[in-house]
């Protein structure tokens, strides 16, 4: 173990004198020998509804108007996430039927949702970010889902060290 902790933070030191792109850095260094992160937060519009919305999701380490386009220098919570895959949900804002934006909800899967469907892939064959568009109502629990608008959300997922930060330009909408 104190090997591998030395052999690591070698190679990481290399990495940095060779001063490659932050983003490869990220995406090999590793935050513990097994634990994986996923960004977690959801857009501020949550928080003025997080009585309702509590029922539904798992509160994210933070509430920020950053989390949908993640600023190099935000401060966007992370969350372990070792036994799960990370996602994000694109959810649109309608106002009076026109589309004016959208707001973002990241996390680990498990952290996240406290209902709805488990996307159907392998996590061991998710090589980069998938995405499906869904029902909104598969999210929430059955006594809510019934009362629920036909509005759809997008729900992205992958597998990898803070791998959530997709959308990083807007998604097409339908």
């Amino acid at each position: 173990m104190l090997h591998t902790r030395t052999t690591v933070t070698i190679v990481l030191a290399l990495l940095q004198l060779l001063d490659l792109p932050r983003y490869v850095e990220a995406q090999y260094s590793d935050f513990g020998a097994t634990t994986k992160y996923c960004y977690s937060c959801m857009s501020e519009d949550f928080l003025l509804h997080w009585p309702y919305l509590d029922e539904v999701y798992y509160r994210p380490i933070n509430f920020t108007d950053h989390c949908f386009k993640i600023p190099a220098r935000a401060n966007i919570g992370m969350m372990p996430c070792s036994h799960s895959m990370c996602v994000t949900v694109i959810e649109p804002r309608i106002l009076a039927g026109q589309h004016i934006g959208n707001n973002i909800i990241r996390g680990c899967f498990s952290g996240v949702f406290k209902h709805g469907a488990t996307p159907r892939t392998a996590t061991q064959n998710v090589l980069d970010t998938s995405c499906m568009r869904m029902p909104a109502h598969k999210l929430l629990p059955p006594r809510l889902a019934g009362r629920s608008s036909n509005r759809t959300v997008e729900l992205c997922w992958c597998v990898g060290q803070l791998c959530n930060d997709y959308p990083s330009v807007a998604i097409n909408r339908r």
